[in-house]
């Protein structure tokens, strides 16, 4: 038996998913011993380990790791990607830049990023936000506190994350006040964005109608508490987790390519859509409910008559403003948001072709494939094997 040490904090929803994906892979081998350790036991260790995975948070910690002659992967990425460490993390900036395509294609143009300064995870994300929106010629509103700032604090944050406790509260508020309305925010993750929605409760910002929020990670109890729950993008911590036991496991079999202090980075999932991006930033204000509407009912056959019913103007109003503002009738759109959302979990996950058919409201795969093939001029199959390629190169 293998005792493998896990240095993780399991307080948080990513973290236990971290150790989920972890435990899988050891269940699988069924000659590994999981240690779930503290600090104090992974800086002084009471036994040898065969092996270490570990979110490292500190530069000590590296150190002593790096130093300490065991198979050592890391699954935080901090202080430099940890320059003397495998590395296994999220892909950070993948999933910035869909952050930033998912407001886009709402129609935002006004955008801000709410995070941690100084820490890996939160500035890869900021920077990637920041300069996908650059290409596009749009500017972002950043928030920079201090290093010295309370938010800031290591024991504050990742190893208590006491969500209700904001201490740079002045700062954000301080913040929010510039931003102008409506704004689409994009937080590092779902601490931040839960705090930053507590901060507009407390100014009176309406989230979405002015302050549209989306989380950089997925922690169900933090999205869900809020009065407006938050729509969040899921990196798959998952995935993360059994990727490093896996890197690790070679390691110990003396794979030398794996023990090479290289960075895996891990895709992340689509967006998980929730009420605080339910909101388009549009006129006539009808045209934000319509559009809402129909993205929240993607997933079954929509009827014209049905987004008709849901505007307070006539039929022939909501065609003539479909087409001026959308460039396309009614149906014709429901159809190419169907599609869109067909393409995306085409690149972005491993559902099959029925499953991604029947999530996105097509009554039959066939009719799917041959309305997708006549709109894209490319087959499903042909669009994954290219976003396969595209994420080789």
């Amino acid at each position: 038996m293998r005792n493998i040490a896990v240095y993780v904090e399991s307080f948080c929803a990513y973290g236990r998913a971290l150790c989920d994906g972890i435990a899988a892979y050891a269940r699988d081998r069924r000659d590994w011993t999981l240690h779930l350790l503290a600090r104090e036991s992974i800086i002084a260790p009471r036994f040898h380990y065969d092996g270490i995975i570990a979110r490292i948070l500190d530069n000590r910690l590296e150190r002593k790791l790096a130093t300490s002659g065991i198979p050592v992967v890391d699954v935080y990425g901090g202080n430099g990607l940890s320059p003397n460490l495998p590395t296994v993390m999220p892909d950070h900036a993948l999933l910035a830049r869909r952050a930033a395509r998912y407001f886009r294609e709402r129609f935002y143009t006004r955008f801000a990023y709410c995070g941690f300064n100084g820490f890996t995870f939160s500035d890869l994300r900021r920077d990637a936000f920041k300069t996908e929106l650059a290409r596009n010629g749009l500017e972002c509103s950043i928030y920079a506190p201090s290093r010295r700032g309370a938010s800031c604090r290591m024991q504050g944050f990742f190893r208590r994350e006491e969500a209700d406790l904001i201490p740079d509260r002045a700062g954000l508020a301080a913040w929010l006040k510039t931003l102008p309305r409506p704004v689409a925010v994009f937080c590092c993750n779902s601490l931040r964005a839960y705090q930053f929605f507590r901060i507009c409760q407390s100014l009176e910002r309406d989230v979405p109608r002015e302050c549209a929020i989306l989380a950089g990670d997925e922690d169900p109890v933090l999205c869900l508490f809020a009065d407006r729950a938050i729509s969040s993008i899921d990196p798959d911590p998952v995935t993360v987790g059994r990727t490093a036991a896996e890197r690790l496991d070679r390691i110990l079999s003396g794979d030398r390519a794996a023990a090479r202090a290289t960075a895996a980075l891990v895709a992340p999932g689509g967006v998980i859509e929730r009420a605080s991006t339910a909101f388009y930033p549009t006129s006539p204000a009808w045209l934000s409910d319509v559009l809402a509407f129909i993205d929240a009912n993607l997933y079954r056959p929509i009827q014209a008559s049905e987004v008709f019913a849901r505007a307070p103007v006539s039929h022939t109003v909501v065609e003539r403003v479909f087409r001026k503002k959308l460039g396309a009738s009614v149906l014709r759109y429901v159809t190419e948001r169907k599609l869109a959302l067909a393409s995306r979990l085409l690149r972005e996950t491993n559902l099959r072709v029925f499953e991604i058919a029947d999530r996105a409201g097509f009554a039959s795969s066939a009719y799917f494939c041959r309305t997708f093939k006549k709109f894209f001029r490319l087959s499903p199959q042909a669009t994954r094997a290219n976003a396969d390629v595209s994420a080789r190169a």
